[in-house]
């Protein structure tokens, strides 16, 4: 699917370049007397391609994404998403947001891990060594400084997952017309996840990194399941990839964006005093915003040789060179 959907792109890519350029010689011919007689021309010219109207061939931008349909709501599903949005709409004033696991099965917590992941959020997950349980420190909208709008909205939206879980507690402190408010919630509140296909859901670059690293690697191959990794303070973590060479080797891969660099500091840190731990790590470059952070991952020897700076999303070369450190 992902490389049906990859080469779509790049037929249209391959149709909007044959467009430019049959304009560009049309308007070089200097034929034309006005503007509506160039157009009239163009349209003629390529009125058996495969492609007609300006919006089909920019139908890949975002802007010109299209609703082709609704999933129909029952009364109960209207009013399961409706409580759920009440507490979203809490959790846009947030501090932060500390959530409670009991043991649960590995497939859930993945799930669970797979949306913070998704929603780009600045967590900590610490495992209680007698009761197997994990606690999840979430930071808030209100603790963040650059885009805390958006950072809330990722929040709100990554809630419905916990109420996937059989047993969970969260605890919020929200403010609410200057009052600081304490929010509890549990398995016992009735509510319910308003997501149900998201494990199936891969996005888009996801898809076209997985699909674009099959084609060109021949020694690494990306592996389906990812492990969870536990540092010396019983703290969780969950790379985004994991990849097996030829010869056995594993290697994972974690990602760190805007909001992430108390994390990514943590992480160096940690990696720096444990040298076999067979991590890379790629870095956005819109998280350096300072000018401090960057001279610190400049000056970083482990860094220099297992990680990366990426735009957006990584690419498969640079990801694929660090792979390839030597110990």
């Amino acid at each position: 699917k992902a490389l049906c959907t990859g080469l779509q792109h790049l037929s249209l890519l391959v149709e909007r370049m044959r467009m430019f350029q049959l304009s560009a010689e049309l308007l070089r011919s200097g034929r034309f007397s006005d503007e509506g007689a160039y157009h009239r021309e163009l349209q003629v010219r390529s009125m058996d391609w495969p492609l007609s109207g300006n919006e089909s061939y920019y139908a890949d931008l975002p802007e010109n994404d299209r609703l082709v349909g609704v999933r129909q709501l029952n009364p109960r599903q209207v009013i399961e998403c409706y409580n759920i949005g009440l507490v979203q709409g809490l959790l846009l004033r947030a501090s932060s947001m500390q959530v409670d696991v009991a043991d649960e099965e590995p497939a859930r917590l993945r799930r669970l891990f797979k949306y913070l992941k998704f929603f780009r959020l600045m967590a900590t997950a610490i495992r209680n060594s007698s009761t197997g349980g994990i606690r999840l420190t979430i930071d808030g909208p209100a603790s963040v400084l650059d885009q805390s709008k958006r950072y809330g909205m990722q929040l709100g939206s990554f809630f419905p997952a916990v109420c996937s879980l059989r047993h969970w507690r969260v605890w919020s402190e929200v403010e609410w017309k200057e009052h600081r408010l304490n929010l509890k919630l549990d398995e016992t509140s009735g509510l319910v996840c308003t997501y149900h296909n998201f494990i199936a859901f891969s996005p888009e670059e996801i898809k076209m990194f997985e699909c674009h690293f099959k084609e060109t690697s021949s020694n690494w191959k990306i592996i389906e399941e990812t492990p969870f990794l536990t540092d010396d303070n019983n703290e969780i973590f969950f790379p985004d990839f994991s990849f097996q060479n030829a010869a056995g080797v594993v290697r994972h891969l974690e990602l760190f964006h805007r909001w992430h660099a108390k994390q990514l500091m943590k992480r160096l840190d940690y990696c720096e005093t444990h040298p076999d731990l067979p991590l890379i790590i790629g870095v956005d470059r819109a998280l350096l915003n300072s000018s401090e952070l960057e001279e610190w991952l400049n000056s970083s020897a482990w860094f220099n040789s297992r990680g990366y700076l990426f735009r957006d999303y990584p690419t498969v070369d640079k990801t694929l060179r660090t792979l390839d450190y030597v110990v």
